[in-house]
């Protein structure tokens, strides 16, 4: 930490600090002016001297927080780094000040005030989760009041650049804890943790007490142990219903959680106007294995579907919890059934010629515990890998869900999933998957037996894909270190760093040929790249935000790029980029996949539909709805589709 001085009076970047206006144990707030365009910003200075390596994650987390673009999340104008190696952020300037100014601790709102503000923050968490951004920190002191009212939240990312640039815990890290899940204090955020984060904003609201209270020590070790009184003791006003729906999102374990923050507060809302609910998360698949389950009250024990299982957490580890370092969990898996077959006669049309209804659900597979990030085919189709954030891989079979293997080594989120193109079912390569993950690895191991063969370390940052080329010899990956690199399997030597890209690599593709690879970016570009010699050939520039997602015609004449500018642009680089759009989605498209013909094109989306169209003029034939969050993945079987989505299931269905 270095020495705390005010800062009013003196310049920033472009900006005069006129006065403070907000301060805490890691970080100072001020009114800042522009000083040319007279402009007002709120600019965040930061209480801590960051080391080289971490200068670079702040500038990559700040750059990604400022394209997070919702009408209920701050918008970061600028950063960086001043003298000293101090960070700081220029946000836009919220006159009302935060939600904890406004409602001090210790006051109790009325449901439909707290339900408002819950809505608006749920909105802006699933937002910034469909973009595989955690925030880490919510409580009240992060979410600000516009000038019209509207709730905005602040203050993503910044909790890992403080945690990475200390080493103990301070009375403001107990301060945070108090809204820590029990999976983050043991290192392992994911999304459901800013779910429980709101359900203790929740509590606080509708009660006026936290559920828990205390030291850092103590108050960790209750979020880990210790199951929170029921709402009613403190407020008996509340409704038994909106009592259960709270300490639902409040369950140790994040499977048992809602699948989204909205899920939470969508409940919430029902609860509260007496309308039916739709408790939609599931029984946990896995659970830590050192935990018992806590026995639940009288007869309501056994009502799985509306009450949560409540899970003692593991002891130890909680001064190392607060400085982020958090120990592993052991997981062990439970026997389940982890799918549903939809109608018995479309299993048994498969294989005659009768035939079946575009969009008919062949199976729905509900094994994993968060959400869906990646799907991929077996060569010969008949089994499906899918990659999640509970950090497995499940390979199990497509129209089945049986013979289910889980691969569960990576240590983070599993943001893609590869199966080796080789179609020889007699050798070797058949049954490898490379599996890339936010542990900065790629894996390669046998889909057969989930043995691990070997592992690729050499990115910095996640890996957010990965793609075998054609001859099943080399891997390109591709990752929040802003390369994609080439590599080869037997040895694991990199062969090519391409590194021209501005900001994260989300997709990789390489060309039929083996000649080309295709990388798409968060830096609104598609690259095409030599193999051999790892030059540029020709960017793609004609989209207008992130480029998630890059698929090859399978006649490699041309490419498939979706966007977070809601369109999917067709191009052949031969013609110098030139497109044809499909806009037919509402929100971003994180997936395409082409038809094994190439007449038709699959495009998944954040609007959380699946669409089908023709590929070369855009008519559109079928609109999927079956999933009930946005959907992430779309890989294409002959006339089948698999796609996995934020709801937690991979559902089959019936392309064409």
């Amino acid at each position: 930490m270095v020495e705390r001085v005010t800062r009013a009076g003196r310049r920033i970047g472009h900006y005069q600090l006129i006065r403070q206006i907000g301060k805490g144990g890691f970080a100072e707030v001020y009114l800042g002016r522009h000083i040319h365009l007279q402009t007002l910003v709120a600019v965040k200075v930061l209480h801590t001297s960051l080391q080289s390596s971490a200068v670079k994650k702040f500038r990559r987390e700040a750059q990604l927080v400022a394209g997070l673009r919702h009408p209920n999340i701050v918008q970061v104008l600028d950063f960086g780094v001043a003298d000293e190696a101090i960070p700081y952020l220029i946000m836009e300037y919220a006159q009302k000040g935060t939600l904890r100014q406004q409602i001090p601790s210790g006051t109790r709102l009325a449901p439909t005030r707290a339900l408002a503000y819950l809505e608006q923050m749920a909105a802006a968490l699933d937002f910034a989760h469909q973009a595989r951004i955690v925030h880490r920190d919510v409580k009240p002191e992060n979410m600000l009041l516009s000038d019209s009212g509207q709730l905005l939240l602040s203050d993503f990312g910044i909790a890992t650049v403080i945690f990475d640039s200390i080493n103990t815990a301070t009375p403001d890290v107990a301060g945070t804890a108090a809204y820590m899940a029990p999976e983050q204090l043991r290192g392992k955020p994911q999304p459901a943790s800013d779910q429980y984060a709101l359900a203790v904003v929740a509590y606080e609201w509708l009660c006026g007490v936290r559920p828990f209270r205390g030291s850092f020590a103590e108050v960790a070790a209750q979020h880990l142990h210790t199951a929170p009184q029921p709402l009613r003791r403190h407020n008996p006003r509340l409704s038994p219903e909106l009592e259960e729906t709270v300490l639902i999102a409040l369950s140790k374990n994040p499977a048992q959680r809602f699948p989204t923050v909205s899920d939470f507060v969508s409940d919430l809302i029902a609860s509260q106007q007496s309308r039916p609910r739709q408790i939609t998360r599931r029984p946990s698949d896995y659970r830590d294995a050192d935990q018992p389950v806590e026995a639940e009250d009288n007869e309501q024990a056994a009502d799985t579907h509306t009450r949560r299982n409540l899970l003692m957490g593991i002891g130890g580890g909680i001064l190392l919890a607060g400085t982020g370092l958090g120990g592993v969990a052991l997981w062990q898996y439970e026997k389940r059934k982890n799918g549903e077959e939809i109608n018995s006669s479309h299993m048994s049309q498969l294989n005659t010629s009768q035939p079946i209804q575009q969009g008919t659900l062949l199976y729905k597979y509900t094994g994993h515990t968060n959400y869906i990030y990646s799907v991929a085919w077996s060569p010969d189709k008949k089994r499906i890998a899918s990659g999640s954030a509970d950090h497995t891989v499940q390979i199990w079979d497509a129209y089945s869900g049986q013979n289910q293997k889980i691969y569960g080594l990576h240590q983070d989120f599993v943001n893609c999933v590869a199966w080796s193109p080789n179609s020889d079912s007699t050798t070797v390569g058949s049954h490898l998957i490379a599996s890339g993950s936010v542990d900065h690895t790629v894996q390669i191991w046998n889909a057969n037996t989930a043995a691990i063969i070997s592992t690729y370390s050499k990115h910095t940052d996640a890996v957010n894909c990965v793609a075998w080329s054609p001859n099943s010899q080399c891997i390109v990956s591709g990752g929040a270190d802003l390369s994609a690199q080439l590599w080869r399997v037997s040895d694991g030597i990199t062969l090519i760093k391409y590194d021209k890209h501005k900001n994260d690599v989300m997709s990789v593709d390489w060309s039929p040929n083996g000649y080309m690879v295709a990388s798409a970016s968060r830096d609104n570009t598609v690259h095409l790249w030599d193999a051999k010699l790892g030059n540029n050939i020709f960017t793609y520039q004609a989209h207008k935000d992130f480029v998630y997602t890059v698929a090859w015609s399978p006649n490699g004449n041309f490419l498939a790029s979706g966007s977070n500018d809601h369109s999917v642009h067709v191009w052949s680089p031969s013609s110098a980029g030139n497109a044809f759009i499909y806009t037919g989605h509402q929100a971003a498209v994180f997936s395409v996949a082409w038809s094994p013909d190439g007449k038709y094109i699959a495009s998944a989306s954040y609007d959380g539909t699946v669409h089908i169209w023709e590929a070369l003029n855009g008519n559109k034939l079928y609109i999927y709805r079956g999933h009930e969050g946005f959907v992430h993945c779309v890989k294409w079987s002959e006339n089948h589709i698999a796609s996995g989505s934020a709801d937690r299931t991979v559902q089959i269905w019936q392309a064409i």
